[in-house]
């Protein structure tokens, strides 16, 4: 019984960490708000690079404006989307996976 305890309570603080750490604020999340005030990132949940790129904003990634490709094909086609991801940021695209820096520059956000 005292093992099957141990594995329990094991189970129990590894799961109250990621809890923990994904309620914590994001380290991006000035930026990411202030992206989605000017940009929207097209992709989709199955390209590695999209997943790349989301991921580059940690928990600060539900600040997003992020559109799925795949639920959104018609937005897509119309917005000229061919590679995933592409960024829209003031009316102008740019495709594949972005710098902080550029993504920056292209908004005048800060980092």
């Amino acid at each position: 019984y005292a093992l099957l305890f141990l594995f329990i309570l094991a189970i129990i603080v590894v799961s109250a960490t990621f809890y923990i750490r994904a309620r914590q604020p994001g380290q991006y999340d000035d930026f990411a708000r202030c992206l989605s005030e000017k940009a929207v990132v097209y992709g989709n949940d199955f390209c590695q690079y999209t997943t790349k790129q989301i991921n580059m904003f940690g928990n600060s990634e539900k600040f997003l404006n992020y559109v799925k490709c795949i639920d959104n094909k018609e937005l897509c086609d119309s917005k000229g989307v061919e590679v995933t991801p592409t960024w829209e940021i003031n009316g102008k695209t740019y495709p594949q996976v972005q710098t902080f820096e550029a993504l920056a520059a292209y908004s005048g956000c800060e980092i």
